[in-house]
Formats: structure tokens, C-alpha cells, sequence
């Protein structure tokens, strides 16, 4: 979230949009896995902020200020990449955030504050003032009502988002594969739609694991790895934090006592590769 997974993703603006199409692209698929996911990192934050893409002063940021606000690396955001760039004025821009997208959500927000009405000019508000105080007052059920519509057409809305998201994966000629995913951000995605949700950090970590073996699960090649992402998030999630907050990744416990150690998805991926296969003949 690659290809067939980015479309809606719910924050603080609802949702961001993004077109598929633009992560075919090469601004995208000439970047490093490390500058994807700062990417999206960069989208969500932006997102949050409703800031327009655009990241101001972000040049005076700090590496601490980088992870800390975005967990990203700053030495990732100095390297030249087509999916940000940098202003005269120090400012960061982020390539393709869906800035139409944010106005037209403010837009209905502001619209909802003023119950969905355009403003009237003075005369005609004027005008419209009764002489007498009326003898009734709209009934509570009827603004309940009112904004039950409201809500039902943005829920409308959103599906058919979806929908058109939906539609255009269906027609997109690239072919996937379920044996493995195209990049990281495929792991990402498809993590974040998990309960609980596979932190980003851990789908890098899945993804470097798995690249770096040849995506092989024991001595056989891997032949699900959304399977394989949902075995690793159930693995991550039973880490011990340690006193700074992180996640603890012990190495290999001890061969005469392995009580008390919590075990990393990577060990704990490879020996249960190990139980499907069956005793090798030998060990180093």
C-alpha cells in the first residue's frame, strides 16, 4: 500500500486518496524501498496536519524531530528522490498528496459547522427575520433527521470511492503474484489492515527478512506471504516492550533452557518452518 492495496486509508482528514496509477509510475518505482516507506510515512503525517503536502521549515528539523514526528530518518529525506522535493525556502513537498482532496473534505466540514447552508448576504438575511416570534420551533427530530442525510451522503460518497479504487485495480494489467509481494509497501499495507494493525517498522523488518533469504519459508520457497505478514504480526505482538517502550528482538535462546526469552518473528518464523519440514538429517 503495492498497487491493489493503496486507495482508503481513515485519519484525521477520513481518509486519503491516492491513484493507483501513480505508484506504477517511475517517480515511484525508481525510489528504494527505504524512500517508499518514508513516502508514505510522509502522507500520513501529512494527512493528520491537513498542511497541503507542503511540510514548512522542515528543514530546521532534527533527526530526533524526524523520527519522532513521522519515524522516519532524516539522512533517508536528504537523499535526492522524485517523491519529495525540496523549496527555496526549506519547505518539504510531498509528490502527489491529494491536496484537491483536502479542500473538498474542509470544505464539507465547514459546511456541517454552518448546516449546509451558503451564507446570505445582510439584506437577504435581513429579509428573511419574521416580524413575530413564531409559534413553533423546528422539532428535535427533524434536525436528528437532517443530519442522519448529511452523513448518509458522505457515506455514499466514500463508497464510491472505494468502489472506483476497486475498479481500477481490476483493470490494471499488472499481474501479482501470492507468493510473494512486489515491494514494502505492499507489506505495509496489507499489515495496517490487519487487527491489530502491523506497525510499518515491523512490515520493513518482514520485508528485509524475507528479501534477504530469497522469500524462502525453511528450505522451501514461500507460497503465501499474506499468511506469512498475519504468522509475523501474531509473533510481534507478544513481544516484550523493554523500559524505553520498544519492542525487545532477543536472539536465539539458550540450547539448554529456553524459558523466559521471547523469541523474534524472524527465530520464531524459522523454527516453525523447521517443525513443517521435519528434523534434518544433520546439523552444524
Amino acid at each position: 500500500m503495492r498497487g491493489s492495496t493503496l486507495g482508503a486509508f481513515f485519519l484525521s482528514m477520513h481518509w486519503l486518496n491516492i491513484e493507483i496509477i501513480r505508484t506504477q509510475g517511475p517517480e515511484y518505482t525508481s525510489a528504494e524501498s527505504a524512500q517508499q516507506l518514508a513516502w508514505f510515512h510522509l502522507l500520513l503525517y501529512c494527512a493528520q496536519q491537513e498542511n497541503g503536502g507542503v511540510i514548512r521549515g522542515a528543514a530546521e528539523f532534527t533527526d530526533r524531530q524526524w523520527q519522532r514526528l513521522m519515524d522516519v530518518e532524516g539522512a533517508t529525506l536528504r537523499t535526492k528522490c522524485a517523491l519529495w522535493t525540496w523549496d527555496a525556502e526549506g519547505n518539504l513537498v510531498v509528490w502527489e498528496y491529494p491536496e484537491k482532496q483536502e479542500q473538498a473534505v474542509q470544505a464539507k466540514r465547514e459546511g456541517g459547522r454552518k448546516g449546509g447552508r451558503s451564507p446570505k448576504s445582510p439584506a437577504s438575511y435581513a429579509s428573511s427575520i419574521p416580524s413575530s416570534i413564531p409559534s413553533s420551533i423546528p422539532s428535535r427530530n427533524a434536525l436528528t433527521k437532517e443530519k442522519e442525510e448529511e452523513e448518509g451522503e458522505l457515506k455514499e460518497e466514500q463508497k464510491q470511492e472505494s468502489e472506483s479504487v476497486l475498479a481500477t485495480v481490476s483493470a490494471s494489467p499488472r499481474k501479482r503474484s501470492d507468493a510473494r509481494p512486489q515491494t514494502a509497501m505492499d507489506v505495509v499495507a496489507y499489515g495496517m489492515t490487519l487487527e491489530p494493525a502491523l506497525p510499518p517498522v515491523e512490515a520493513q523488518r518482514f520485508w528485509d527478512y524475507y528479501e534477504s533469504n530469497g522469500w524462502r519459508v525453511g528450505r522451501n520457497p514461500m507460497k503465501d506471504w499474506k499468511a506469512a505478514v498475519r504468522n509475523w504480526q501474531r509473533n510481534a505482538s507478544i513481544a516484550t516492550p523493554n523500559q524505553n517502550g520498544n519492542h525487545s528482538r532477543p536472539h536465539k535462546p539458550s540450547s539448554r533452557n529456553g524459558e523466559g526469552f521471547t523469541l523474534s518473528p524472524e527465530r520464531r518464523a524459522w523454527l516453525d518452518a523447521d517443525k513443517l519440514d521435519g528434523p534434518p538429517s544433520h546439523r552444524d
